[in-house]
Order: C-alpha cells, then structure tokens, then sequence
C-alpha cells in the first residue's frame, strides 16, 4: 500500500471519528422532546363527550318528544351529543315519526348503536349460553344476520322480510352508525368479537371497550380490532335528585 492511500484512509478515519463525536454530543445536547397530551393547550384542555342512552322502545311518543327536547338543548349550546340507540327503538320512533332521523341529524347529533335486551348479546338464555360456544366463523354468520334482519320479540329469532339491526339504523339515517356496543356480551367474548366483525363490514369505525372509566389518561385515542375506542377517562351519569344509584 503505498503512502498516499495511507494518507487517505487515515484522513477518512478521522472525519468518521468526528462525525461520531458530533452526533454522539448532539444526542446530549438536544434529547428527545415528549409530549404531555394533558397539557392545558390555551383555553382548550377538557373534553367532554355527551352520551345519550335510547333505550325505552316500549314509549316511542315519549322517546321521540324526550330525545327531541334533549337534542335541541345540545344544539343551542353548540355541542354534539352522541346517541346510542336499540334498532327496537329505531323501528317504533320512525313508525309513527318518519321526520324523526333527518331532525336528530339536521340538529347536528351522532349517531351510533346499542344492544341491549332482547338482543342476543345482551339476553340471557340457554339457546344463547349454547350458541356463545359455537367457533367464531359461525358466530359471525349468525351476528351478522342479526345486524342485517328484524329481531322477533317472541321467537327471539330474526325475521328476513324485514331489515334490522345496523343494517336498518343506517337505512333510516341514510349515515353508518359510528360507535357499536356489544352489550353485556363485550367485546372481547366471541359473541361480542363476532358482532364487531358484522357491523365493520357494514361501516361501523368505532367500538365501546371502556364504560365509566379505562382509558389511558395521556393516551386515549387507541384502536381495537381496527375500531377507534371510545375514549373515556371517568364519566358523570346524570340522575334524578332522590333516587338511588347502583
């Protein structure tokens, strides 16, 4: 090797070292920035989302003249209130008040799906105790009937002439429900699992893993299962002054 590429390599040698020794003391000096997602940003640093519960199918008149009233005083606050609504309900409401969804959506609310009973993810009987140990490539078949077709409030079974579930939801509010609940089933059972897998292909984005409290505090947009969780650090449940809680 002759002293020239000597030369050469001892000149390279050298401006790796220093560029080891700058990048070695530029890590010191300047370490990596975290950031506090709690951190008060102006005047914005609370958030709170509005959850109404629709449940009661048995009243539709009183549903549609309570929901109404409480949609129209989240609208003259500027807020957007999400409702959770049972396709029982849907179905009754839009009975005798078809104005119903475009009213709720020309108001500027949310629109998202609950189960509750007589839903097969929140029922309990022996025929679905059974059917919950089915595997999940049959659960989803089911779930996903249920989703698209009536449930029948005497068989407990789904009725094919008749749309359904989230399938009917989003008919009637010509809009995906965004948010699903898997009832008491939850999303971690098959049954729940199954039911997500249903309502995602049909547009379904987001999911109901946490209830009251869960979230992490710093972090809490997460996903699930591809779906977007429902963030929720602690919650406040409105009540009637006198009743009792539990």
């Amino acid at each position: 090797m002759s002293d020239i590429q000597i030369k050469k390599e001892n000149i390279l040698n050298r401006i790796l070292i220093l560029l080891l020794i700058a990048l070695s003391v530029s890590g010191r000096v300047l370490p990596q920035a975290t950031i506090n997602q709690r951190a008060k940003d102006g005047d914005r640093y609370l958030y709170l989302n509005f959850v109404v519960n629709s449940h009661d199918f048995t009243e539709p008149a009183q549903a549609c003249k309570t929901l109404m009233r409480v949609a129209h005083i989240f609208n003259s606050h500027g807020v957007k209130a999400d409702f959770y609504f049972v396709e029982q309900l849907i179905t009754n409401i839009v009975q005798f008040y078809p104005w119903f969804p475009d009213s709720l959506k020309v108001l500027g609310m949310g629109v998202n799906l609950h189960h509750r009973a007589p839903h097969i993810l929140s029922f309990k009987s022996s025929y679905i105790s059974n059917l919950a140990k089915k595997p999940l490539d049959t659960l989803i078949y089911v779930l996903d009937s249920y989703e698209k077709y009536r449930l029948d409030l005497v068989t407990g079974s789904y009725n094919q002439a008749h749309s359904g579930g989230y399938n009917f939801v989003q008919e009637v509010f010509s809009e995906a429900p965004f948010t699903v609940s898997t009832g008491e089933s939850g999303p971690t059972s098959n049954m729940g699992r199954a039911d997500i897998i249903a309502c995602k292909s049909m547009g379904a984005r987001g999911l109901l893993l946490f209830h009251e409290d869960g979230s992490d505090a710093d972090y809490p947009l997460f996903y699930s299962q591809g779906m977007l969780l429902r963030p929720v650090d602690f919650s406040i449940t409105r009540w009637t002054a006198g009743s009792q809680t539990g």
